[in-house]
């Protein structure tokens, strides 16, 4: 069996072929103008990864619905195809409304449970054009999360909303956050980081008093890098946590229509 699991956010679309233990990414910028070449190189790519092309399964998931419209035609046509709502996703969970918290966070949250330490709680976060924070209890359950801007927004509104402070584009990977920025470019990008890094770690001290469960920290995101490296605390970097999560998904999906 091989899956195509393809996730559209809000700043792009993320694809993944799976065939067994093989994974082969593909992220799309926002441009939809610009996809139909890269996808076409990519699937060419993949596909001699199966020797059955057509008994692979799609699965989407998407934040952007307009987007996904655009993307599906140039998606095989032939392909069985799995849309998931936020209803869909396999995971209890304790909120007012499961259909307003986003596939993306809950697959998020269904593959830490998965992946986490058993009887552990886990907090999960993506760090994008958002930073998301979302708990999930010792038993799997998805309780609820946080929601703040993402590194670069702040620092765009920063710019946007002040006379004098400058736009900064780009973050070296590699940057460390010390307490005293020495000019005014290190104090808003020292800004930016430890206020992602700072969540996180209250986070984790909220949650350990509330749930008496010290959590294990999953963190993913275009950020999602720099901040584990400027964490006090440690915390576990996964590459697209969102497809992983859709992954688990799927294969549960699968073993239900068994």
């Amino acid at each position: 069996m091989s899956y195509l699991l393809i996730d559209i956010g809000n700043s792009a679309a993320k694809l993944d072929f799976v065939v067994g233990t093989e994974q082969e990414f593909l992220t799309l910028p926002r441009s939809v103008a610009d996809w139909e070449k890269p996808l076409q190189n990519w699937f060419d790519s993949v596909i001699g990864l199966t020797s059955n092309w057509s008994q692979c399964q799609v699965h989407v998931s998407s934040v952007c619905p307009e987007l996904w419209e655009r993307l599906r035609p140039l998606i095989k046509p032939s392909l069985s195809l799995k849309f998931w709502n936020d209803a869909d996703v396999p995971i209890e969970v304790e909120v007012d409304d499961k259909k307003a918290v986003g596939s993306d966070r809950l697959f998020a949250a269904l593959y830490a449970a998965n992946a986490k330490t058993p009887n552990r709680s886990a907090l999960v976060s993506n760090i994008g054009t958002a930073q998301t924070v979302d708990v999930v209890s010792p038993d799997g359950k998805y309780l609820g999360g946080q929601i703040i801007p993402g590194i670069h927004i702040a620092l765009e509104a920063l710019h946007n909303k002040t006379a004098f402070l400058p736009e900064i584009n780009h973050i070296p990977e590699d940057i460390q956050a010390t307490a005293c920025g020495k000019n005014t470019r290190q104090a808003m990008e020292f800004g930016a980081i430890n206020m992602a890094c700072g969540i996180l770690e209250r986070m984790k001290r909220l949650v350990k008093e509330e749930y008496n469960s010290t959590p294990v920290i999953f963190v993913s995101g275009g950020a999602g890098d720099v901040v584990c490296n400027n964490m006090g605390i440690k915390a576990i970097y996964v590459e697209n946590m969102t497809l992983q999560g859709m992954l688990v998904a799927a294969k549960k999906f699968d073993q239900n229509r068994d």
